[in-house]
């Protein structure tokens, strides 16, 4: 069966993301996740594990931080709270937490997510052997190679279907760096009004600069709306609508349309784009090999 999983805007979305077809959400704090929708403090996280409950819906939860030695201990309490709040999955990409999890036998809960670097069934099937709830394809190759992917996968295969895609992170302080050096006094910390423009591309790419680094994100909002059912005739069974930069309506008529077209239903892709006009939509690497997009 397949799971169709979001992330929130706000606690008041879940009853909507629910209605709409949602089968899990994603949420995660500010310091063991970034490039998160929102973040959340951790007595929210307790009052939407509840409201997810109430709503059948699953939890997951990013730890996509990258660790150094000092902060496994902050990693080895959170995920001491996150199991007893019994949520369901843990995003990270931090193999070093795959350690801190096996103490807590919380292996099971793990989803392998290191952005690029799951390309093949190989690597695919060795972190599956581990024992791990799954893993989330590269989102840089293309349709026909995740269906490679997952046709010869062992477990649960994951892919990003939806949403402003993250292709580059460096710890670096990049924007403040920039500011310093043409002089100029600017607070740019988790600002998320602003972008990049390439010299020779005319797409805005949004860029986040926080205490964990800087974040650069695709100039197109990625949708796999024709892809989806292919996608899973083959083997992927979890599917992420990432609402970073998005309003809540565009995220839950996102949910509505994947979850409709997984069930059977018409594809109305025509009436999204028309509704969504204002955004720059494209199916990205999912029909193109990286080196035609970039």
């Amino acid at each position: 069966m397949f799971e169709i999983l979001s992330t929130i805007n706000k606690i008041e979305d879940i009853s909507k993301l629910k209605e709409a077809g949602a089968t899990g959400i994603i949420v995660g704090d500010s310091f063991h996740a970034n490039r998160l929708t929102r973040s959340f403090l951790h007595d929210e996280i307790i009052e939407i594990c509840k409201d997810a409950k109430k709503h059948s819906l699953k939890v997951f939860v990013k730890m996509n931080r990258v660790y150094i030695d000092n902060e496994l201990d902050e990693a080895y309490k959170y995920m001491q709270f996150l199991k007893e709040l019994d949520i369901d999955a843990i995003y990270f990409n931090d193999l070093g937490l795959y350690s801190v999890a096996k103490k807590l036998n919380m292996s099971d809960k793990l989803i392998y997510d290191p952005d690029t670097i799951l390309t093949n069934h190989f690597d695919v099937n060795y972190h599956l052997s581990k024992g791990i709830y799954g893993v989330v394809l590269s989102k840089e190759i293309t349709k026909e190679e995740m269906i490679m992917i997952a046709e010869k996968s062992i477990g649960k295969t994951s892919v990003i279907v939806h949403g402003y895609l993250n292709m580059s992170y460096a710890k670096r302080k990049l924007i403040k760096n920039y500011f310093e050096f043409i002089g100029k006094d600017t607070d740019i910390s988790n600002r998320r009004d602003l972008y990049l423009i390439e010299e020779n591309r005319d797409g805005k790419m949004p860029i986040i600069e926080d205490d964990q680094g800087t974040m650069v994100f695709s100039d197109y909002v990625q949708e796999s709306f024709d892809e989806i059912l292919e996608l899973y005739s083959a083997g992927v069974t979890m599917f992420i609508v990432d609402g970073i930069f998005l309003d809540s309506e565009c995220i839950v008529d996102a949910i509505k349309m994947y979850s409709d077209i997984l069930n059977g239903k018409e594809n109305k892709k025509a009436e999204y784009y028309k509704k969504y006009s204002y955004l720059p939509l494209s199916t990205g690497y999912m029909e193109k090999a990286t080196n035609l997009v970039k």
